[in-house]
C-alpha cells in the first residue's frame, strides 16, 4: 500500500473516530422531551396521570396538545402546564456528579392569556432555574421562545421540573422541546475513548503493514 493511500485511510479513520465521539456524548437525557407520546388525535388534547418520561408532581393531570390551542414549537405536540388546575410534571434524570449540563426548553404564552395564566417555574433539584413568562393576549397562535441554561449535577439523580406559577384555572403557558445534554463532550469509551483507541489500533495496524512490506 502506498504511503498516500495509508494517509487517507488515516483521515479517513479518525474523521469517522470523531463522529462516534460527538454522538456518543450527545445523546438526549430527557425522555419525550417533546410530549410526542402518547399520541393525542390532532384538533385535541389529552388528559394523563403520567406519561412516558414524565410523572405528576403536582395537579389533576398532564395536558398533551396537537394543534388544539396553538401550534407545537416541533413535532405535533406539546405539553400546557395548567390542565383543568395548576400542574407540575418532572423526570428524574442520570447525570454525573459535578458535571455541567445544558438545559434547553422552548416555552409559548397560551394564545389569548395574559401574563396572570402564563408563568411557569422550572426546577433542578428542586431548586428553582428560573421563572419564564409572557403576555399572549394578543395573539393568535403561540409564540414560541427557546431558553437554555448551564445547570450543574449534585448527585447521580437529577429532577428537572416545570410547574404552573399562575392562576389555576384551566388555562396555562406552554413547553415543547426538552433536552438536558452535557455542556461539553467528555472522555470516555465510548467517545472521545474510543477515539483514542481507534487511532492507536490504526497506527498499529499500520506498523504491521509497513514490516510485513519491507520483508
Amino acid at each position: 500500500m502506498r504511503k498516500r493511500d495509508r494517509l487517507a485511510i488515516a483521515a479517513a479513520a479518525l474523521l469517522v473516530c470523531t463522529c462516534v465521539a460527538r454522538a456518543s456524548w450527545a445523546q438526549p437525557l430527557v425522555v419525550n422531551g417533546g410530549f410526542e407520546t402518547p399520541e393525542v388525535p390532532f384538533g385535541s388534547d389529552g388528559q394523563f396521570t403520567s406519561i412516558p418520561g414524565w410523572d405528576l408532581c403536582s395537579g389533576p393531570s398532564i395536558e398533551i396538545q396537537n394543534h388544539c390551542c396553538g401550534s407545537p414549537f416541533e413535532g405535533q405536540q406539546f405539553v400546557e402546564m395548567d390542565s383543568s388546575a395548576s400542574s407540575a410534571i418532572c423526570q428524574t434524570i442520570p447525570v454525573v456528579p459535578g458535571r455541567q449540563y445544558q438545559l434547553r426548553f422552548a416555552y409559548s404564552p397560551r394564545p389569548g392569556f395574559g401574563l396572570d395564566e402564563n408563568a411557569v417555574d422550572v426546577f433542578w433539584y428542586g431548586q428553582k432555574v428560573t421563572q419564564v413568562n409572557a403576555d399572549g393576549t394578543g395573539l393568535s397562535d403561540t409564540d414560541w421562545h427557546v431558553f437554555e441554561f448551564i445547570v450543574t449535577a449534585t448527585g447521580p439523580s437529577a429532577v428537572l421540573e416545570f410547574a404552573d406559577a399562575g392562576i389555576s384555572d384551566g388555562v396555562g403557558g406552554y413547553i415543547d422541546a426538552v433536552s438536558v445534554l452535557p455542556a461539553s463532550p467528555t472522555p470516555s469509551l465510548g467517545g472521545g475513548g474510543l477515539a483514542i483507541v481507534g487511532l492507536a489500533l490504526l497506527g498499529f495496524g499500520f506498523a504491521r503493514l509497513v514490516r510485513v512490506t519491507r520483508r
